[in-house]
């Protein structure tokens, strides 16, 4: 699904207001104080126990250090990146695809040298699941591997049996060979499935255990099966049977003691204020449910991607007092193009932001990041005018080609993560919320949600285990 069309037609939801805050209330009401209350909660724990925390992870264990990255739909250039055909595609597609393999290339090189034990990868490995894609991918991931780094997948909704895998020649764009779940496990056995101590039977689901303690739950939250008009499914759903796979896996990990990482490409909580209604399918269906679900029975960390943002949200549900990190990692070819380090020591998961700044491509005379962030800004030009001039909005021209960069600075200030709004954005948000007319209002909302940052940080930040 393009992000032209990701919008639900018709829709209308009410948020709350995002207010501005100072750096000093930043400092001071998130990083610094979670930061002094893991340090309290440490000295606490070592007065208290033996060297050990609550999960069985002893105080004095040996840092777990990885690596996180997410959608980087790498396109084989050998497909076609010149002609009309392929020119149409790219106008409705926002992603670096012409510079995938550049930019994979420089994070796989900054990775390789780098202290992580292994990497996880959130699915929409490929543009749209061709099979040559794919043996691309699993080239770069072997680099990874041969540097002793274990590398471990999940599928995206690009990634399995896809209809739009195609080839581009001229003005003819040509289907060519995707992969099928069987296939998809055979190009990536070396990237999970060999590893795994249990597969579900109904999905690409499995379990693996990539350093001693911590259980790896990778969980299949694709709908591939139902790909038969002619896209891609966005949207993700456990069936029946793999949920029930997956709660028993949870029950034998609290049972022997370990502690479990989720990871899956569907976001399993919003990531900002109605997010499931206005951008249908890029949070897991029916979601309020199975988050309380899946944290009732011990889920408490889990790796996200899907949406190409960087950003972390956490849940508690007081009435339990269950608790649930969704940490969703952006997209290298996406503005602002990045993916995460992770480091577990002494009770504390240390999380970092790397964007990437250099590629082995043409960028004339920007940087990278500018060339990056000016051709999103060009696209969503493109793109979303038509959007806003259809319903529920009915903008004219001229309305909708004013109102788009400001709702593209929204969106790609979501997607750099630690969304903070500067005085004139305020003022646009305060002044439409303010006026009498409902599509106003509305835009007003949709800005606000996009620009409001639900805690804890995104880009930086400790998450007590």
């Amino acid at each position: 699904m393009k992000l032209s069309e990701m919008l639900k037609p018709g829709t209308r939801v009410r948020f709350g207001r995002v207010q501005a805050r100072s750096e000093d209330d930043v400092m001071l009401t998130r990083r610094n104080f979670m930061k002094i209350a893991l340090v309290s909660a440490t000295t606490l724990s070592l007065g208290l126990q033996v060297g050990c925390d609550g999960n069985g992870e002893s105080d004095d264990a040996d840092p777990v250090e990885f690596t996180l990255i997410s959608d980087a739909h790498l396109y084989d250039s050998r497909l076609g990146i010149t002609g009309a055909a392929f020119e149409e595609y790219l106008a409705t597609d926002p992603k670096l695809l012409c510079e995938s393999e550049a930019i994979l290339k420089s994070a796989v090189d900054s990775i390789k040298s780098s202290s992580a034990q292994f990497v996880l990868i959130c699915g929409d490995m490929t543009k749209d699941g061709e099979r040559d894609c794919h043996e691309l991918m699993a080239s770069y991931l072997a680099q990874l591997r041969a540097a002793g780094k274990m590398v471990y997948v999940v599928p995206g909704n690009h990634d399995v049996d896809n209809p739009e895998a195609y080839s581009y020649s001229g003005s003819t764009q040509t289907p060519v060979p995707n992969v099928t779940p069987e296939e998809f496990t055979d190009i990536y056995w070396d990237y999970g499935y060999s590893a795994a101590i249990a597969r579900d039977p109904n999905s690409l689901s499995y379990v693996a255990e990539p350093t001693e303690g911590y259980w790896l739950l990778a969980m299949d939250s694709c709908i591939y099966k139902n790909n038969t008009s002619g896209k891609p499914n966005t949207a993700g759903a456990f069936s029946d049977q793999t949920l029930d796979w997956i709660r028993a896996r949870l029950a034998e990990a609290s049972q022997q003691n370990k502690i479990v990482l989720g990871l899956m490409h569907h976001g399993l909580v919003e990531h900002f204020t109605g997010q499931a209604t206005l951008f249908p399918g890029f949070v897991i269906n029916d979601w309020e449910n199975l988050s309380q679900i899946l944290a009732q029975d011990g889920l408490r960390y889990v790796f996200t991607g899907h949406f190409h943002a960087t950003d972390c949200t956490e849940r508690t549900w007081t009435d339990t007092g269950d608790q649930l990190y969704d940490i969703e990692t952006g997209s290298p070819v996406s503005s602002p193009c990045a993916y995460r380090q992770v480091r577990i020591e002494n009770g504390v998961m240390d999380i970092d932001t790397i964007r990437i700044t250099s590629i082995d491509y043409d960028t004339g005379s920007a940087t990278f990041q500018e060339y990056a962030r000016d051709y999103a800004m060009q696209k969503g030009q493109n793109m979303f005018v038509g959007m806003f001039m259809s319903p529920p909005y009915n903008l004219t021209q001229a309305e909708a080609e004013g109102f788009t960069p400001t709702f593209m600075n929204a969106l790609l200030a979501h997607y750099g993560g630690d969304e903070s709004p500067d005085a004139s954005t305020l003022s646009t948000i305060q002044t439409l919320l303010g006026s009498s007319d409902p599509t106003d209002i509305e835009l007003g909302q949709f800005l606000s949600t996009l620009w409001t940052d639900l805690t804890p940080e995104d880009n930086s930040l400790n998450v007590p285990m």
